[in-house]
């Protein structure tokens, strides 16, 4: 069996041989990199929801009785529901980490 790896091109090892959970990363620099992901998430994040706020906002300046015609609730109904999908997916970051 061959094995590629990074900083050898290749290794030959035995049919038995059975690869076992190696860290390769130490847990100080995993959790920095998990520090910083979360921070380039968060603020993705808080763009989107304040680009969605903004254009609630907007829809409801723009239309006084948003009530009055079906097509301006279903509008409306969207835009709140994009706040509020992007308010939960602020709360449900999972970052596993180095595969």
């Amino acid at each position: 069996m061959c094995v590629f790896g990074h900083l050898v091109p290749w290794l030959l090892v035995g049919e038995n041989w059975r690869a076992r959970n190696l860290q390769v990363f130490s847990s100080s620099l995993e959790k920095r990199l998990k520090s910083d992901r979360r921070k380039k998430w968060d603020k993705k994040q808080e763009a989107a929801l304040e680009a969605a706020h903004r254009a609630l906002n907007a829809f409801d300046d723009a239309n006084a009785d948003p009530g009055s015609s079906p097509e301006l609730r279903t509008q409306r109904q969207n835009l709140v529901d994009a706040v509020d999908t992007l308010k939960a997916l602020q709360g449900s970051y999972d970052d596993p980490g180095p595969l």
